[in-house]
């Protein structure tokens, strides 16, 4: 993903770091989301040190599950930052089900981003 320098996951704690675009004329801070299955996550902590931002994502023990799970963080605006894929459970014979559960994931988020435009949220 684009502007992701590291992600990595230790101890049950998924650790993105990367540099975000340039702040546009506002002091904003960055913002960011954890999604899975078509929901936003809490507790996702976000720190901003020397242009770098750090995100920081304790996995709920809900999210280990049989099967494929994907959480996707993605900016304020909607764009994925990064991605990570849990498989749990029955050996996998074919990586296809992580690539269709990636799309299953993007489509959700797309179909959240369409609504949100439709109530006048999006631009």
């Amino acid at each position: 993903m684009r502007g992701v320098e590291s992600s990595e996951l230790r101890d049950g704690v998924w650790t993105v770091v990367l540099t975000p675009p340039a702040h546009t004329g506002n002091d904003a801070p960055f913002a960011a989301e954890i999604w899975h299955d078509g929901r936003i996550l809490p507790g996702l902590a976000v720190t901003e040190v020397a242009g770098k931002v750090t995100t920081r994502f304790r996995l709920p023990p809900g999210i280990l599950s049989q099967g494929v799970q994907v959480l996707v963080l993605t900016d304020a605006a909607g764009r994925d930052l990064s991605r990570l894929v849990l498989i749990a459970g029955q050996p996998v014979e074919d990586d296809l089900r992580g690539e269709i559960a990636l799309l299953r994931a993007e489509l959700d988020l797309l179909k959240q981003a369409f609504r949100d435009h439709c109530r006048g949220g999006g631009g």
